[in-house]
C-alpha cells in the first residue's frame, strides 16, 4: 500500500497540476493519486435507492395561459413555469465545466436539501429558479469526503512526522477543503477546478 508523505502532498499535487503538468502526471502526482484512492476505501459509504436529492437550475420557461373570465374576452398572457424533467438532467452534448467534470463531460450536481440547491445558484435579486427533486433508483457507493473536516494541520504533520494515519486525516481535510471552497464561474478561475477534477476522475476509475 502506497501512504501519504506529509502533510504537503496534498499541496504539491495541486502546485504540478495547476502550474506545471495537467495532463502528463509527475512520478509524485501517480502517487499522491494511488495514496488517494486507496484511502479512499476508508471514506465509502453507501446511498440505499430511492434516496431524494435536489437540484437547481436558473431560469424557468413561459408557458402561454389563457384567461376567460369575460366572455366576450379572451386574455392570452405568460407565466413562468420550471424546466421540464429532462432539461433538469445535465446536457450531454453542452456540459460546462465543474468543480468535478472538464467541460463537455456531463455530471450531476445535486444537494441533500432544496434550500442548499437554491443558494448554490447564487441568484441575482428578482431570479427566477427552475428546482427538481431527484430520487436514486438503485444503491449507489461514494466517497464522502468530508469525513475529517475538521482536522487541522499541524508542524509535525507537515513535516510527516506524526502517525500515518492523522497524516492521511490532514490530507483529506484538504481535499474536503478544495472541494468546498467556492470558485467563481469565469475563464481565469476555470482552471482552479483542475485538483478537484483530477482527483474525481481518480476515484471513479478505482471503484
Amino acid at each position: 500500500m502506497t501512504g501519504f508523505k506529509s502533510g504537503w502532498d496534498f499541496i504539491r499535487f495541486s502546485d504540478a497540476v495547476l502550474s506545471r503538468y495537467r495532463y502528463a502526471h509527475t512520478v509524485e502526482t501517480r502517487d499522491f493519486l494511488r495514496a488517494l484512492t486507496e484511502s479512499a476505501e476508508h471514506r465509502a459509504l453507501r446511498i440505499s435507492a430511492n434516496a431524494q436529492y435536489w437540484r437547481a437550475q436558473l431560469g424557468t420557461y413561459l408557458k402561454e395561459r389563457v384567461i376567460n373570465s369575460d366572455p366576450e374576452l379572451t386574455v392570452v398572457t405568460e407565466e413562468p413555469v420550471p424546466y421540464s424533467a429532462d432539461r433538469m438532467k445535465p446536457k450531454r452534448s453542452s456540459a460546462r465545466e465543474g468543480r468535478v467534470n472538464p467541460k463537455g463531460i456531463p455530471c450531476l450536481y445535486l444537494a441533500t436539501t432544496k434550500e442548499t440547491a437554491l443558494a448554490e445558484m447564487r441568484p441575482y435579486l428578482g431570479a427566477l429558479l427552475s428546482l427538481a427533486m431527484l430520487q436514486t433508483d438503485r444503491e449507489l457507493r461514494v466517497v464522502d469526503v468530508s469525513v475529517d473536516h475538521d482536522k487541522r494541520l499541524t508542524r509535525d504533520l507537515l513535516l510527516g512526522n506524526s502517525p500515518t494515519e492523522e497524516i492521511t486525516a490532514g490530507i483529506w481535510s484538504q481535499v474536503d477543503q478544495a472541494f468546498a471552497e467556492p470558485v467563481n464561474a469565469d475563464d481565469d478561475s476555470m482552471a482552479s477546478y483542475a485538483p478537484t477534477q483530477i482527483m474525481a476522475e481518480a476515484l471513479v476509475s478505482a471503484s
